[in-house]
């Protein structure tokens, strides 16, 4: 929806850790500078603007084994976050590659949220929530999101990747790829194996782009001025 890309801009680069700190990052697919979201996987956004049952999903695969029992997205906002999500897990095996046989679903509560910055009186926000747990092989899979909010202006940020996501509007029966125009969406699982990175090695490759990004800002105002 055109409305949310009034966000493109934002300026984050940096990777929470909070609700997950005693937990392995099995995948990341953070936001990042200048990405902007979309509001069409809240349930309210997706009800006035006529999406039907709208979820987002994000495709992932997995090198070893993995108990996934925590997830997170990163969401534009003004203040409000989703009070619950609903989620799923899925085989990557639909047509084209589109998520297929769905493995797990649920909903859960809000656990914990991190404000990460601001741009254009619009919170970076992520979110955290408990899943499974869901055992997952090696194989390529989709984490689907919904999130139950009382508020049109939840917008959820597009990811760093270049490809994965997909969308629903009608709770699962048939899928597209790309969300709302983007090519993936910002999520991340937490649990035990899956064989990624430390976090701690996450948040400071993503610090370092931070900082890039903020140097090329400084020098993109300093030529406006001149």
């Amino acid at each position: 929806m055109k409305h949310a890309h009034t966000f493109i801009g934002v300026a984050i680069a940096t990777l929470s850790l909070a609700g997950a700190a005693s937990a392995n990052t099995i995948y990341d697919n953070p936001y990042v500078l200048g990405n902007g979201g979309d509001c069409s996987f809240s349930t309210t956004c997706a009800a006035q603007a006529g999406r039907g049952d709208d979820f987002a999903a994000q495709s992932f695969t997995l090198t070893s084994a993995a108990v996934v029992t925590g997830a997170s997205f990163t969401e534009l906002d003004f203040g409000t976050i989703p009070t619950d999500v609903n989620w799923g897990f899925a085989l990557a095996n639909g047509p084209g590659g589109l998520p297929g046989t769905f493995l797990s679903s649920g909903t859960d509560a809000v656990s914990s949220s991190t404000v990460l910055g601001s741009d254009f009186g619009a919170n970076v926000t992520k979110v955290f929530f408990d899943v499974g747990p869901q055992a997952l092989g090696p194989g390529t899979y989709y984490f689907a999101i919904q999130a139950v909010s009382p508020v049109f202006d939840t917008y959820l940020g597009f990811g760093a990747a270049n490809s994965g996501a997909a969308e629903t509007m009608d709770g699962g029966v048939t899928w597209s790829p790309g969300y709302e125009g983007g090519s993936s969406i910002a999520v991340a699982l937490y649990g035990t194996g899956g064989g990624v990175p430390e976090p701690a090695t996450w948040a400071l490759m993503l610090l370092g782009f931070g900082g890039i990004g903020a140097a090329v800002r400084r020098r993109e105002r300093v030529a406006s001025a001149a």
